[in-house]
């Protein structure tokens, strides 16, 4: 299960990227908000929640990691001096692994404007995509290749049917024993914090 507690502190909020701006711009203005059942807090700047999925046993609080990085840097990762510092993410020590969990929470999984919640389950599904190399400055890997995008747009019709059949795919893809055995350090990472994403959020949409 992904620990997303850090020592890092004072992470000033940043803009989401997107593949797509306009998809952008509509997901920081029709962003959805989480079920009731979990409560969002913040103290000195860093993203908090309290819930079930993130400390099941013993329902501890879990950090989410937005370690400082300027929010120029943050705009897009075509961003000249974002690409320098995704460079180095292809190494195996855990600063380069916070660097690429401050991404992945600030670009893909947490709710804009004020970074404190997850997105909703609908969101995280349709957009997973963007989480995928090359994106990070990671090295790509032909297991991506299977991967399917969903419309959001069907995601996001109310329709629990469809809803519930694309989370269990996406599932599927994420699984430890269905990822390849020859992921690098940091793409073992990338999938073990998607998948305790995804399963944090399905479950709080369940409750």
């Amino acid at each position: 299960h992904f620990n997303y507690a850090s020592d890092h502190t004072n992470a000033p909020p940043l803009p989401i990227h997107s593949t797509n701006e306009a998809t952008t711009k509509k997901d920081i203005h029709n962003s959805h908000a989480f079920g009731h059942s979990k409560t969002a807090t913040i103290s000195n700047d860093v993203p908090t929640i309290t819930g079930s999925h993130l400390g099941r046993s013993k329902k501890k609080e879990q950090q989410y990691n937005t370690q400082s990085t300027p929010s120029h840097e943050m705009r897009n990762t075509h961003d000249p001096k974002l690409a320098i510092n995704a460079n180095t993410l292809n190494g195996s020590t855990s600063f380069n692994q916070e660097e690429l969990k401050r991404h992945i929470l600030i670009e893909w999984a947490l709710n804009p404007p004020s970074y404190k919640s997850l997105r909703s389950i609908a969101q995280l599904v349709s957009s997973l995509n963007v989480t995928f190399p090359p994106a990070f400055g990671l090295k790509s890997h032909e297991y991506f290749r299977k991967w399917k995008p969903f419309s959001a747009g069907a995601l996001e019709t109310g329709d629990e049917a469809v809803l519930k059949k694309a989370v269990r795919k996406t599932k599927v893809f994420l699984h430890p024993d269905k990822r390849p055995n020859d992921l690098s350090p940091n793409l073992e990472f990338l999938f073990k914090m998607l998948w305790d994403v995804i399963s944090d959020a399905w479950e709080i949409h369940q409750q």
